[in-house]
């Protein structure tokens, strides 16, 4: 234990990397659970159903395959083509770690930035280790959008850390990140720009503020070239691959009306009162620390921008996945506003205790989940229904491109069965019906003219739609080995 503690004291930032990469792998470990070598197969479930559709993309991408012309998404390419290139290193597993390197740069910053704002204080280690874990476990994704915006995010933080604490050259450093974090969203989920939008709109208020007009210029100019290399490193080549005008009506114009057409549930309900209860908080310790004085070089920036971002979240927020971006500065800004206000040394114990049991606990709970029944979360037992069902269509089918066509089921059929389409509505075609009605008459016709030899059909809204179309071309597929699902029905060309 000595020993320890004396490593720990003289290498601080080696025994940072070694909990980041410890932290990392163990989380994308239990929640990857499309990637992770911990669930046997393609599990069948909505949890991380974006991260299976993400990869069947990118397997489309490194095909050759033409984005938005060729298959379809409201999102940019960015998250896509990091898939294409786990693709093309040899599949999931080189995604896996791909994801665990993101997820370890980013750990690593935001526990220097815990650091540097806590006077290394153990207490307060332990606290935004165990809270951080707690956010990204809350939020459930992994290889989503904004999985692939961590870095930048925690970047960006580290840096105005470091220009409050050490020199105000750090800015324009941050100012980097902040340029990249933005565009990078811009081409993967446009929403998730909204914390580079908010930080940047904060830097020049408080830049402008604290007379720092020249570092504002410089940090703005970064931003800014940083944003336009990566716009032109994704535009250009969609511009002479003839797809830019597309590629700009799906990723801003569709994302829009998606987002603003998609009807009110559920999940809808309860991601608008966490984004409300986020807005509540920074608001009551905002009040709080200035009425008791207790500002800092910090307080200003950060309360502009909880209050920011969370009033955003609150307009745009539709599922927990939308929080991920920001589940590192959401850490950083607790811990810090928490311990303005309280002391977390009597703590340090029970979260050295808490952090373990909080990994332990949801790992044991995935894979009860995943191995334990067959629901719509998480199953390897509908894993293995589906298993049954395409080992009943003959290999030469399953590998004819256009022989099989999924609708409104998850893309892991696609995925398990080598299965590739030739329409570019993939899946997903009720939600994406809800933002353009035109995309459902489309589907509709490529049914009723190219006849794919089986069609999965799924439990979205436009069912009887569909059904409508496959009425007088399909019947239910018929065999005794074939196994029921609840997530889809199996029809056949008659």
């Amino acid at each position: 234990m000595k020993r320890i503690k004396q490593f720990i004291s003289v290498h601080p930032i080696w025994f940072d990397i070694i909990i980041a990469l410890l932290f990392s792998f163990v989380y994308c470990l239990i929640n990857s659970t499309f990637l992770s070598p911990i669930y046997v197969g393609v599990p069948y479930g909505s949890v991380n159903q974006d991260s299976q559709f993400f990869y069947y993309l990118g397997t489309l991408l490194a095909n050759g395959q033409t984005p938005y012309i060729q298959f379809f998404d409201h999102k940019g390419l960015y998250h896509i083509s990091i898939n294409a290139l786990g693709y093309i290193l040899g599949g999931r597993i080189p995604l896996f770690f791909i994801e665990i390197l993101f997820y370890f740069v980013a750990t690593f910053f935001f526990i220097r930035t815990i650091r540097m704002l806590s006077k290394n204080s153990r207490a307060t280690y332990l606290v935004s280790l165990c809270l951080l874990f707690a956010l990204l476990a809350l939020f459930k994704q992994s290889n989503g959008e904004g999985t692939w915006l961590l870095p930048f995010v925690s970047l960006s933080m580290f840096f105005f850390v470091k220009a409050r604490l050490n020199n105000e050259h750090f800015y324009i450093i941050s100012g980097l990140f902040i340029g990249l974090e933005i565009a990078l969203a811009l081409n993967s989920r446009p929403s998730d720009a909204i914390f580079g939008g908010v930080m940047a709109l904060a830097y020049i208020v408080f830049l402008i503020k604290e007379k720092l007009v020249k570092t504002l210029l410089l940090t703005a100019l970064t931003a800014f070239s940083s944003l336009c290399i990566i716009m032109v490193a994704f535009y250009l080549p969609a511009y002479f691959g003839g797809y830019m005008k597309e590629m700009f009506n799906a990723t801003i114009l569709h994302n829009l009306l998606y987002m603003s057409k998609t009807p009110p549930d559920f999940d809808l309900v309860i991601n608008k009162i966490i984004a409300a209860l986020f807005l509540v908080y920074g608001l009551i310790m905002t009040i709080v620390i200035y009425k008791n004085k207790k500002t800092d070089s910090f307080s200003f920036v950060f309360s502009f921008m909880i209050l920011g971002i969370s009033f955003l979240y609150v307009l745009i927020a539709h599922y927990l996945a939308y929080f991920q971006s920001i589940s590192y500065f959401l850490a950083i800004y607790i811990v810090y506003s928490f311990t303005k206000l309280f002391k977390l040394e009597k703590t340090e114990k029970a979260f050295s205790i808490a952090t373990p049991i909080l990994m332990c606990g949801e790992l044991v709970a995935f894979l009860a989940l995943c191995y334990g029944s067959v629901n719509p979360l998480l199953s390897y037992k509908e894993y293995k229904i589906l298993e049954n069902n395409l080992s009943l269509i003959s290999s030469d089918v399953r590998h004819t491109p256009g022989s099989i066509y999924v609708i409104d089921c998850k893309t892991s059929i696609y995925i398990q069965g080598e299965i590739i389409t030739n329409n570019k509505y993939v899946s997903n075609q009720s939600w994406w019906s809800y933002a353009d009605g035109k995309i459902k008459e489309e589907v509709k016709t490529y049914i009723v003219t190219n006849k794919p030899q089986y069609i999965f059909l799924g439990t979205g809204a436009e069912k009887e739609y569909f059904l409508s179309a496959m009425s007088n071309i399909y019947e239910v597929f018929e065999n005794p080995n074939y196994i029921a699902s609840n997530e889809y029905t199996l029809y056949v060309r008659k």
